[in-house]
């Protein structure tokens, strides 16, 4: 609907579209606030209460409603609209088509950076995450979240390419998709440091900031407070807590379920230190920076699945590399070998 919005003139982050999004797609699923008479973490609003709230909103746009942000219509940075924008112009009835072809051309980066005795094997591997493959076809855009993280670290792995630039632009563009991809710069930078020093991380890290601001320039620029409350929507609203993380164990009964700060809390601590840790292990664990970030999540107040469902074709790039980097040392490339 951003998409669409945008090829007619208007700025997704101005103004307010949940009404025209809910009513142009003939829905009423929507994203309720944990306030007032659903303030209950452990009850929120059934599907039948979830459509009379719609219904009520509906009836009046105007008047703000209390479990209701219109805000969450445009809750990520501009790259995640500006990727359905050739879909939407084109008539096409589902964002699926480019997605697939996203996860295509992963996968295949995958297969061709691999040794080629090792390629079947590695084609195999990528088919084992089904439910990771079915949710790109469906609505979910975290495709381009997991293709863009790779995208850095795969040119990083490369100098040999001539372009140094190249993995902090990709690192600024996949930043300017959707707010998970924030919490993989840090640790990139980590291997920058590490591997080039800090005089480049310095020059890396600007390189990056530079391209989100850049491709975010527009409506920052046309309306800066919108924009800049939209990024952190996700943190700031009262959301119910959902996930398969410890807060799980929470809705479960297994533990209590304690205040959003406390998970807050956990998550900062958590990220703080596996980034220490990637830093001091960095010679053993050099691209664990693939997969540490999201552990973090695990811990929040909400981590559902499709933050963690695409996260093993990054474990399969982080052996990838492993395994080309012991190709091309000379050293026997077999999957024991790594393994060991």
């Amino acid at each position: 609907y951003n998409a669409w919005l945008l090829l007619h003139g208007h700025n997704p982050y101005q103004g307010e579209h949940l009404a025209g999004a809910l009513r142009s797609f003939h829905t009423d699923a929507v994203t309720p606030l944990r306030v007032g008479a659903y303030h209950d973490p452990l009850s929120p609003p059934t599907k039948a209460q979830t459509a009379a709230i719609v219904a009520a909103y509906l009836a009046d746009p105007h008047a703000p409603h209390p479990n209701l942000e219109p805000a969450t219509t445009h809750s990520y940075p501009a790259l995640s609209f500006l990727l359905a924008v050739p879909s939407v112009w084109a008539g096409l009835p589902t964002l699926g088509y480019a997605q697939v072809a996203g996860l295509l051309a992963l996968i295949i980066g995958l297969i061709v950076t691999t040794p080629a005795q090792l390629r079947p094997a590695i084609a195999l591997l990528c088919l084992l995450d089904v439910d990771g493959i079915r949710s790109v076809a469906g609505s979910d855009f975290a495709i381009w979240t997991a293709a863009g993280v790779a995208l850095v670290w795969w040119l990083a792995a490369r100098p040999h390419l001539h372009y140094p630039w190249l993995p902090a632009i990709a690192l600024g563009v996949v930043c300017a998709v959707q707010q998970t991809a924030w919490f993989f710069a840090p640790f990139y930078l980590v291997w920058v440091w590490r591997t080039h020093g800090s005089k480049r991380v310095l020059q890396e890290g600007g390189v990056a900031v530079a391209t989100f601001l850049l491709i975010n320039l527009p409506w920052a620029v046309s309306a800066p407070g919108p924009w800049l409350h939209s990024l952190f929507l996700p943190v700031t609203l009262p959301l119910f807590p959902t996930g398969g993380g410890i807060v799980g164990l929470g809705l479960g009964g297994a533990l209590p379920l304690w205040p959003p700060v406390v998970y807050a809390v956990l998550e900062v601590g958590a990220y703080v230190g596996l980034l220490a840790l990637y830093a001091r292990g960095f010679a053993r664990w050099p691209l664990a920076g693939l997969l540490l970030p999201m552990v973090a999540l695990l811990l929040a107040w909400r981590s559902p699945s499709r933050y963690f469902i695409l996260m093993p074709f990054l474990a399969i790039l982080a052996l990838v590399l492993t395994l080309r980097s012991a190709a091309e040392d000379g050293t026997p490339q077999t999957l024991e070998h790594i393994a060991r």
